[in-house]
């Protein structure tokens, strides 16, 4: 980055401060739109129990389940019907959306900013109670809407319809 020192002519204050507040503004834009993120197929498995059964959840990459983490500090799960993705079953309503809204930030070691972002969100979109965290990782000469992946978990609770206690705990994969 090369830096260039502009002077304002005799009396012209006001001009500087336009200047500097421009360029500022442009950078700041420039910035937004680095930290966009992607959106991409998910992997999610884990074990759901009612009322303490459990059964194996496997919601394959291959069948159209997607997460999207567009907006800083929110994952968007959306699931397909498949009897495999059973979690499905626990967003009546919402069609298959879990939304995991939280904090997300970069993750930096020794001071030197990594290629990663780290997030954590609780489900704020529909009936369950619960919670996501994950990383964001890519390489480091990669802008941030060029990453590569996403692991985390997901984790949730809720009494259903009929009275049961239903627990998922679960790791996600995000391939981009």
């Amino acid at each position: 980055m090369k830096i260039v020192e502009i002077r304002p002519a005799q009396g012209a204050r006001g001009t500087w401060i336009a200047v500097v507040v421009a360029v500022g503004l442009s950078l700041s834009l420039a910035a937004t739109t680095a930290l966009a993120q992607p959106t991409g197929i998910v992997q999610i498995k884990g074990k759901r129990y009612v009322d303490g059964e459990e059964s194996k959840v496997k919601c394959s990459k291959t069948e159209g389940n997607m997460l999207d983490a567009t907006t800083l500090g929110t994952r968007v799960f959306t699931l397909a019907n498949t009897p495999d993705c059973a979690i499905f079953t626990d967003t009546p309503g919402d069609g298959g959306v879990l939304t995991f809204t939280g904090l997300e930030d970069m993750i930096a070691k020794n001071t030197i900013v990594k290629a990663r972002y780290i997030f954590s969100g609780v489900e704020t979109g529909g009936l369950v109670a619960g919670a996501a965290q994950g990383i964001l990782q890519g390489k480091s000469e990669m802008a941030r809407s060029t990453f590569l992946k996403e692991k985390g978990t997901i984790t949730y609770s809720y009494e259903n319809e009929f009275l049961q206690n239903v627990i998922f705990v679960g790791k996600y994969v995000a391939k981009f």
